[in-house]
């Protein structure tokens, strides 16, 4: 274990100590053609880059919306929309004795 850990610090140092990457390179490549060089640190960075893209956090957010601007609800202003969303989307932190 302390022999990874002084690879891994060894590694760091080295990527620290090399030529920045330009901004016309993709840091994917970059990553991979450094797999033989420092291992540890270039799995680490392509694991963390290759993270896909997530939306369900916006598409409940676009739920709780459509639930909320109806045919019937259709003179909701703007401003009152994004304040039942908010309140909606976090109406857990809100305690149950809440009354406005």
């Amino acid at each position: 274990m302390e022999d990874l850990e002084q690879d891994v610090n060894q590694q760091v140092v080295a990527y620290l100590d090399s030529a920045l990457l330009a901004h016309i390179e993709d840091p994917l490549d970059y990553w991979a053609a450094k797999l033989d060089l420092w291992p540890q640190l270039a799995e680490f960075a392509l694991e963390k880059l290759s993270c896909p893209a997530s939306s369900v956090a916006s598409e409940r957010v676009f739920s709780v919306g459509e639930a909320i601007v109806s045919p019937r609800s259709t003179r909701l202003s703007t401003q009152n929309v994004e304040r039942l969303t908010f309140v909606k989307m976090n109406q857990t932190w809100f305690s149950q004795d809440f009354n406005p």
